[in-house]
């Protein structure tokens, strides 16, 4: 019968001893977030403007009216497609050309085929008026020239070239300018509407007078 107690016990303390080592809970895993990576966005260099292209192959000296000259070998002109070189600029042969006259006699003359070109305002000539084709409208103010051309042999022309030209050199300066008839130019702030109690601008037009007396032009142009 002490047998069996002492059996009893041991029995009781193992069930014991198994209940405390299944208790414990697994532990859940833990989740690691990674960083937000920032994106690298590489800057594109904008693309370079064209070159352009020759269409001229000639030495000038240009004179200011203050004095001031530029020479160097042209490598490109072009003609604006209005007198006011605010539109397109043409670089077609045939648009190129200068209109001379002299006398009964009248010819169509490239730049090479010049020795020189004169331009000389005639004081207090000057005209002003507005462009209505514009949205606002374009003011212009004109002093008329006296212009004239020598060619490679010598000769004495008259001309009539009122479009603006431009010379681009070997290093891609630009010299925009008339040889005939200059002009100082300027696009009104304010749309004309109807109702208004004046259509034109004064003060436009007086501004550009203004700017017109004081003007730095091409006085003359020498071809070599």
């Amino acid at each position: 019968m002490l047998n069996g107690l002492l059996l009893s016990i041991i029995l009781a303390c193992g069930e014991k001893t198994a209940e405390v080592e299944t208790a414990k809970p697994a532990e859940a895993p833990v989740e690691t977030v990674a960083a937000p990576v920032e994106e690298v966005v590489e800057e594109v260099a904008p693309e370079p403007e064209p070159k352009p292209e020759p269409n001229a192959d000639f030495n000038t000296t240009i004179t200011f009216s203050d004095g001031t000259t530029k020479s160097g070998h042209v490598m490109r002109v072009e003609r604006s497609s209005d007198f006011y070189g605010m539109k397109e600029w043409l670089d077609k042969e045939s648009k190129l050309t200068i209109f001379a006259e002299s006398g009964s006699t009248a010819k169509d003359l490239m730049w090479t085929d010049l020795k020189s070109v004169s331009v000389a305002p005639k004081k207090g000539d000057i005209s002003c008026v507005y462009e209505s084709e514009w949205n606002p409208w374009l003011y212009v103010c004109t002093n008329k020239t006296t212009s004239s051309l020598i060619d490679a042999e010598g000769k004495k022309w008259g001309l009539d070239s009122k479009h603006k030209w431009r010379f681009i050199f070997d290093d891609e300066s630009v010299v925009e300018f008339w040889i005939q008839n200059i002009r100082t130019l300027e696009q009104d702030s304010v749309e004309i509407e109807l109702g208004m109690d004046d259509y034109e601008n004064t003060d436009l037009y007086a501004k550009l007078r203004e700017e017109l007396s004081g003007l730095t032009y091409v006085k003359s142009i020498s071809i070599q």
